[in-house]
């Protein structure tokens, strides 16, 4: 697969279809807020037009406003039935990491999405998902499904859960195999990036044996279905040739964009962007706070 061609695809759907869908929530009496051309929020779930689009794209106009009725009908039957609660989506509910500028077209959902999120930097929110038929529904409302707390270690299970991710290796150049090894992961499902939150485990898996990541690692997240990693260690070159991977395969075109940024996971989690682009385009690498202490015990700072 030839992750560093593709091209991003549109995210926002056919106006078209955001108007047959929007004419069909106003007939069920349901408020709703257009986000952009294909994401609307409905109470505290947001319906994303990306599958229906694909699903309905060689379809008859009659036949699409029949299509879109009936989706419709069944993303908001537990709005007209009811609030749903944690036990009904315990299987399908998952965590999910976002960027905070999906949310900035509608101001009350940016407010709300802030408000719910566990923050991982101040690019990326983590917020619950649930898996749906159709769509992945974001939830706004955590408390819905007894907040954080309770949905937390649901979630993680659940994550832990899904197939494992293809994994392949990208290595610097010929010659240098295993010096800056980047690991590559992608999935069918749309929480590859957010393969994250366990990400020790998910290379224990690829790799047969443990992971020593106690310095940390590097990761890119281009895409909400790919995660790439590299195990910081004591080589410089191996950090240097990493880190160059890790900017172009950020810089990716591919479905669902989250970020163009390298970031550091330090051993306890946290993130941090380690990358910024330069006004000619290029990268910078910004040594700074969790990560120049990485280096530092490495001795990988003059």
């Amino acid at each position: 697969m030839g992750i560093f061609s593709r091209r991003r695809q549109p995210q926002d759907s056919a106006p078209d279809l955001a108007g047959l869908v929007a004419a069909a929530l106003t007939r069920r009496g349901l408020p709703f807020t257009q986000l952009n051309a294909g994401e609307f929020a409905v109470g505290s779930q947001t319906l994303y037009l990306e599958n229906l689009a694909r699903m309905t794209r060689d379809l008859a106009p009659a036949d699409l406003e029949r299509e879109v009725e009936r989706w419709v009908g069944v993303m908001t039957a537990e709005k007209q039935q009811g609030p749903e609660t944690l036990e009904d989506v315990r299987q399908a509910i998952f965590p999910r990491i976002l960027h905070r500028e999906m949310f900035a077209a509608a101001e009350a959902a940016a407010e709300q999405a802030a408000r719910a999120a566990r923050v991982l930097t101040p690019d990326l929110y983590l917020l619950p998902a649930i898996d749906r038929p159709d769509t992945v529904e974001t939830v706004l409302h955590p408390e819905t499904y007894g907040g954080w707390e309770a949905i937390w270690p649901v979630a993680v299970a659940n994550l832990r859960s899904l197939p494992r991710p293809d994994h392949r290796r990208i290595e610097a150049g010929p010659g240098q195999e295993g010096v800056g090894t980047v690991h590559l992961f992608e999935t069918e499902d749309f929480f590859g990036a957010t393969r994250l939150l366990v990400v020790e485990e998910v290379l224990a898996q690829a790799l047969g044996e443990p992971v020593d990541a106690s310095h940390g690692l590097l990761v890119a997240m281009p895409g909400r279905q790919s995660l790439g990693v590299h195990v910081l260690g004591p080589d410089p070159v191996a950090m240097n040739n990493a880190i160059r991977t890790l900017v172009n395969l950020a810089r990716a075109d591919l479905p669902g964009a989250l970020i163009d940024q390298v970031h550091y996971r330090s051993p306890d989690g946290t993130l941090q962007r380690i990358s910024r682009t330069t006004d000619e385009g290029g990268a910078a690498v910004l040594v700074k706070g969790a990560f120049a202490d990485a280096l530092g015990r490495l001795g990988l700072t003059g």
